[in-house]
């Protein structure tokens, strides 16, 4: 019975295993510990257009999860290009991140994000998983895109963080880069954290889980059997 239920556990993580991150960064390896800096363009995941602030949280009146990012850099907005990652075909991918408000003035400032392919890509079941304007979402079905095209929204200063997220599934596995940016220039822009990237387990890989809880399950009953 334990030999079983241990079996169990390892396909529980075979299958946990193939749900991979494919991209991932909070920002708070940037910089030195506890440290902001202003119009910061050594990130090790992106590249910087403009100017953007690294900023720790506590220091110029915002608040977030270790460090995080102002848009609109001390001397005007910035862009954060990320570097190009892969991903498989057939999975369910997974896009999330959080943005708030400048935290510092009632100014509503410009918010934009797009996705750009390294490939003309199809993708199956293009969804709104919260955060997005739903008017600016058009869920479904695509062939041949390149870029998922610009969103753009105004966010109030006063705005906490939000989660946006996104899913879809690739037909054809391909590379892609984000892009964050922001078109206020009053050097108090939208804050970005917490980007990830991810894709789900395979269909088999869940299958095999539920096999092993199906084994459990007849051992189980087969003792109960034995001892009566």
């Amino acid at each position: 019975m334990r030999a079983l239920i241990a079996a169990a556990i390892l396909m529980m993580g075979a299958g946990s295993a193939q749900s991979a991150t494919i991209f991932t960064d909070g920002f708070d390896g940037e910089g030195a510990p506890g440290a902001s800096i202003l119009n910061y363009n050594s990130f090790a995941n992106w590249t910087v257009v403009g100017q953007v602030d690294l900023v720790n949280t506590g220091n110029f009146g915002i608040t977030c999860p270790g460090k995080c990012v102002d848009l609109d850099g001390s001397s005007g907005p910035g862009r954060l290009v990320s570097k190009s990652f892969a991903y498989t075909a057939g999975k369910m991918l997974t896009l999330r991140f959080d943005v708030s408000g400048s935290q510092r003035t009632p100014a509503t400032d410009s918010f934009l994000f797009t996705a750009n392919f390294g490939q003309l890509t199809d993708i199956n079941g293009f969804a709104n998983l919260g955060g997005f304007d739903p008017g600016q979402i058009n869920p479904g079905n695509y062939t041949g895109l390149t870029t998922l095209g610009n969103y753009n929204e105004g966010i109030a200063g006063a705005r906490p963080f939000l989660n946006y997220g996104l899913s879809w599934t690739p037909v054809n596995a391909g590379t892609m880069t984000l892009e964050f940016w922001t078109t206020s220039g009053d050097n108090f822009g939208p804050i970005l954290d917490s980007v990830v990237v991810s894709q789900v387990p395979e269909p088999s890989s869940w299958v095999m889980l539920i096999a092993g809880f199906g084994l459990v399950g007849a051992a189980a009953r087969r003792r109960k059997l034995a001892t009566a």
